[in-house]
């Protein structure tokens, strides 16, 4: 009997407030506030679908005819109108974005956040609620990432059922739906909770239509929808092709390597390739990027000095493999020798077009034209030729280089052309076989001459009794038959010694003698 006092109690002190709160609010002079249940977007055809309910009981005893669906500008917080609804009996409206022509135009719904609210109004006289919560539909958006085969969904989590506002009826859970590519029933991916805002999509297959939504499910079984969210897994088509066409030594000696490439590949990162033997592991020099077009002449800044051998490899997406690799360009480096009279010329063989190549051995003498005096066919790794210049008519220096193409070459790029090779002619050194120093300006020096500048040079004279008399490093200076005290040497005979290092390199030591004559 004490619990039941209790409770009436209880009930008495409801009534009391509720009442006592009526009269200090004062009698209600507009229709009931709607309540927004829902914001839906149909994901397959675009429809945007608002829902909302009347209080029950009813707060107010203003009648309503209708409803007011508002849009709003979150930057101007400005309420736009979208629709008069002339049915107090209406508790959803459907539009399809596209047919909605406003002013100020409404954003996308289905691309991007928008608001919506609703009112209710009485028509005589005209009053009009206050507007409802405001709601907007889940916002579904993807992001492939190819090297992992993933695509991560991710949405806005919907609002809508954590309003103040009773009845409680809170968000449960999110689905995941697949359309099937080429329609068909949509199929559950995956139940998350309501805390969730993301899904990651494992195991992507390259080149294939994905098509999401997310929905949204309350406690009493209500459901909203997001607008769908596609992806494409496009993976850019790798080159079919890559060709190392040839190389050539520019006017500065750096090596220009000419690759030809599949205008048709979407993929734009190649790396340049390098290695100093060509069945050896390559190096990179260097990452190109955005290369598009069909042709490509890359040069190798290093001085390398000897053959070296050169690749281009197209990168996968991802970046941690190659898709393609050309075959090896080789740019040629030739070796020069000079033997007396005979100039010994050796290079390495091309790699490779498939194909066996031919050389063409260059020469040009001076500023005569150019010219070919020999053509070998390909032969072991090291090839060579041998040019005897002893009966030709020498005028300058003499410069050969090499070059090498298919035998049936598929296009007239196919070449290489090597480094270029001068030497200045080395002819005999005239070595004077007397001199008379008497000061009547003839022959009143000793010194070798040369038909070219020696890059080292040292000239000595000795007595008949080893002592040396003269030493110069200078080409131009000369014994002018004086002792280092000064005093005038004896007539007699002496030796020289002569050391130089010719153009090509070589050493060149000569011994001798030579009299010192004094007229009477």
């Amino acid at each position: 009997m004490k619990k039941v006092y209790i409770q009436l109690f209880c009930v008495f002190l409801t009534g009391l407030f509720l009442m006592t709160h009526a009269m200090a609010q004062g009698p209600v002079t507009t229709p009931d506030e709607p309540i927004l249940q829902s914001v839906s977007i149909d994901p397959i055809s675009g429809d945007v679908t608002i829902t909302w309910s009347m209080p029950d009981p009813p707060v107010s005893s203003v009648p309503y005819d209708g409803f007011i669906i508002f849009w709003l500008n979150y930057q101007t917080s400005d309420n736009y109108v979208i629709e008069t609804i002339h049915d107090a009996t209406a508790r959803s409206y459907t539009f399809h974005p596209d047919s909605k022509i406003l002013t100020p135009p409404m954003p996308d719904p289905r691309m991007t956040t928008v608001p919506f609210t609703i009112a209710s109004f009485q028509n005589n006289p005209w009053t009009t609620s206050l507007r409802s919560d405001e709601d907007y539909a889940m916002q579904l958006s993807n992001k492939y990432d190819s090297c992992r085969a993933e695509i991560r969904l991710s949405w806005h989590p919907y609002k809508g059922w954590y309003s103040s506002r009773p009845p409680y009826k809170p968000l449960i859970n999110y689905k995941v739906m697949q359309i099937p590519e080429g329609g068909g029933t949509p199929e559950l991916v995956k139940t998350v909770s309501d805390q969730d805002t993301s899904y990651v999509v494992l195991r992507a297959e390259e080149n294939k239509q994905y098509s999401y939504y997310v929905e949204a499910e309350r406690s009493d079984g209500v459901k909203t929808t997001s607008y769908r969210t596609e992806v494409f897994t496009k993976m850019p088509a790798p080159p079919t092709y890559i060709i190392a066409e040839g190389t050539e030594y520019n006017d500065q000696g750096i090596a220009e390597i000419t690759f030809q490439l599949d205008p048709a590949s979407e993929t734009h990162v190649y790396e340049f390739l390098g290695s100093s033997k060509s069945d050896y592991s390559y190096v990179s020099l260097g990452t190109l990027e955005n290369i598009t077009g069909d042709k490509l002449v890359l040069p190798d800044i290093q001085t390398r000095e000897k053959t070296y051998y050169y690749k281009l490899a197209a990168w996968h997406l991802c970046k941690n493999k190659y898709t393609l690799e050309s075959n090896i360009a080789t740019a040629l480096w030739i070796y020069l020798l000079q033997e007396d009279q005979v100039n010994a010329l050796q290079w390495d063989k091309y790699t490779e077009w498939g194909v066996p190549a031919k050389y063409n051995v260059y020469r040009k003498i001076g500023s005569n034209s150019e010219r070919i005096i020999a053509t070998l066919n390909d032969g072991t790794d090291k090839l060579s030729y041998r040019d005897d210049v002893s009966g030709i008519p020498i005028d300058g220096d003499i410069c050969y280089w090499i070059e090498a193409e298919p035998e049936n070459p598929s296009s007239s790029a196919q070449k290489a052309i090597s480094n270029r090779k001068c030497i200045q002619p080395e002819s005999d050194i005239f070595v004077p076989e007397a001199f008379t120093p008497n000061g009547d300006g003839r022959n009143d020096e000793y010194r070798p001459y040369f038909s070219y500048d020696p890059q080292e040079y040292l000239f000595i004279a000795y007595d008949r009794n080893g002592a040396k008399v003269f030493e110069t490093k200078n080409l131009t200076e000369a014994w002018d038959g004086r002792l280092k005290n000064g005093k005038p040497a004896n007539e007699g005979i002496y030796a020289y010694y002569i050391k130089f290092r010719t153009a090509m390199g070589r050493l060149v030591e000569k011994r001798g003698t030579f009299a010192l004559v004094l007229p009477k």
